[in-house]
């Protein structure tokens, strides 16, 4: 079209144009995934299927039982279903995050229940801080706090280099407020996090808030690092890697920040969440035994995974009450 034949058009459409020096600009997309805050189940990510090759799966993970019987638990009913962590306060009551969003306080001796808040995702990790918040990772909205005195919820954390957080896992906090965080994946959502094991590709991160709110990237390619912790003079963090079948140190302080070792691998079942470390002990959690035919997938081809996770069940079934 001619230049003024051009200028006739856009003429007719306005009366003005104005131009403007732009500082930056915004990216809806990145690697595929949306750039916003999660509001709602995006839709199902496709797989990148990465080759792994593992050692055998122990044989204790064949066991159904332990050697030394574990101590009878006594079980508490609650209100919501899913709760996946548990934290005690000062006070000894517990708290626990379940699948609708609320965060829960129970008396283990009055069994009363107490809703403190709702962050309106689906929280995950929780941790007590030395300053008496309670530190929350939500796998929608990011690395959150809640104030008891004030009854607040705040976000920490809820971007990192412009991208929101993915899937935040767990969290511990130095006594200077220093916050040490986990994302599992940055490939899937809570949703579908069985993709990040099919794939067999690491795509989880170990971070860093400091006090001031800058957010340091420690770690990257882990195999969806979950629960962790600081040893006792906070020279250190022991975190597993529920896909990696490991338990990990990462050294913060000291002559020797930023070496990393593996103190125990190819665990009998998948690592999930860490207990505060105490007495020099402290619990790991296993969610579930190995299974031999998921660590064979690994080597399985491209096309097999594509298609057994086109037909898996992406979303978690209905919510049934549970017990903590």
């Amino acid at each position: 079209v001619a230049r003024g034949a051009t200028r006739q058009r856009q003429m007719a459409c306005c009366q003005a144009i104005h131009a403007y020096e732009v500082e930056d600009t915004f990216s809806y997309c990145r690697q595929g995934r949306p750039t916003l805050p999660q509001v709602k189940a995006e839709p199902t990510p496709g797989l990148e299927p990465a080759k792994r090759q593992l050692p055998p799966v122990p044989k204790r993970s064949l066991q159904r039982h332990s050697d030394t019987p574990m101590p009878t638990a006594l079980k508490l009913p609650i209100s919501g279903s899913s709760a996946e962590d548990v934290v005690a306060d000062g006070l000894g009551h517990l708290i626990c995050g379940v699948g609708d969003g609320r965060i829960l306080r129970i008396d283990p001796r009055s069994r009363q229940e107490e809703t403190l808040c709702s962050t309106g995702g689906r929280p995950l990790g929780l941790e007590m801080g030395p300053d008496g918040r309670l530190i929350i990772c939500d796998a929608h909205k990011g690395l959150l706090a809640f104030d008891f005195s004030r009854r607040q919820l705040t976000t920490l954390v809820q971007f990192v280099d412009t991208v929101p957080l993915r899937f935040c896992s767990n969290a511990t906090m130095g006594a200077d407020g220093t916050i040490w965080f986990t994302e599992s994946t940055t490939r899937f959502d809570f949703e579908n996090f069985m993709g990040a094991f099919f794939e067999h590709r690491p795509s989880g991160r170990l971070l860093r808030r400091d006090p001031n709110g800058k957010v340091t990237v420690l770690l990257e390619n882990l195999y969806f690092p979950n629960g962790l912790t600081l040893n006792q003079d906070e020279s250190a963090l022991l975190f597993v890697e529920t896909l990696g079948y490991r338990l990990s140190r990462l050294w913060v302080a000291g002559e020797r920040a930023g070496q990393l070792e593996v103190l125990a691998d190819n665990l009998p079942g998948f690592p999930d969440n860490v207990s505060r470390l105490k007495d020099g002990r402290f619990w790991v959690a296993m969610v579930n035994t190995r299974s031999a035919a998921l660590d064979r997938l690994g080597q399985s081809a491209s096309w097999l995974r594509k298609g057994l996770w086109r037909f898996l069940p992406q979303h978690p079934g209905p919510e049934e009450k549970q017990t903590a």
